[in-house]
């Protein structure tokens, strides 16, 4: 029996055809045992407060110092604030955001008015003076000043001199408080 073009053309057409419905059928079932809840526990508890003790200390003092007019936000993913460069390639795009997409800053001020981003505050425990945290803040500093976002470092302290903070703000942020 030989086998003419056109029935080689329909059973190659077949095969390619189971091939594909095995290959889907083997995504959906992939997606599916995916999509369903395990019964095992996760390995997860909660954070019973947002910021440290220091931080909450400042946000008080900041809060007093700004009014209004102004939003506070913390802990703030630096992606949030900055993005890579429009018109990257692919790979350079990734390797940027990447570099950005797991810090954060400490407090974001914005225009409550429409949210847009007046700059950052980064609040300087002694784990600043480590080399690592060094190299960290000179990149974020350079990469807030490259998208034209202003950075305020404010060391930690017991107490904080509302006037001064205010006077800081209004220098290195150019808020009017």
């Amino acid at each position: 029996m030989t086998i003419t073009a056109a029935q080689t053309g329909w059973l190659l057409t077949v095969l390619i055809g189971l091939g594909l419905f095995l290959l889907g059928l083997y995504w959906f079932l992939d997606w599916f045992r995916a999509s369903v809840p395990t019964q095992e526990p996760l390995p997860y508890a909660p954070q019973n407060l947002l910021f440290t003790p220091a931080e909450s200390r400042f946000l008080g003092v900041l809060d007093q110092v700004l009014d209004r007019r102004f939003l506070i936000f913390g802990k703030v993913r630096l992606a949030d604030v900055i993005k890579p460069t429009p018109g990257l390639n692919g790979s350079a795009y990734f390797s940027a955001f990447n570099r950005i997409a797991c810090k954060h800053l400490d407090f974001v001020i914005c225009h409550a008015h429409n949210q847009t981003i007046i700059g950052a505050i980064e609040l300087d425990d002694s784990s600043h003076n480590r080399p690592d945290r060094q190299a960290r803040d000179r990149f974020v500093d350079g990469a807030l000043a490259a998208a034209g976002v202003p950075i305020l470092h404010v060391k930690v302290q017991r107490h904080y001199a509302p006037e001064r903070l205010r006077a800081e703000l209004k220098t290195v942020l150019g808020l009017a408080t």
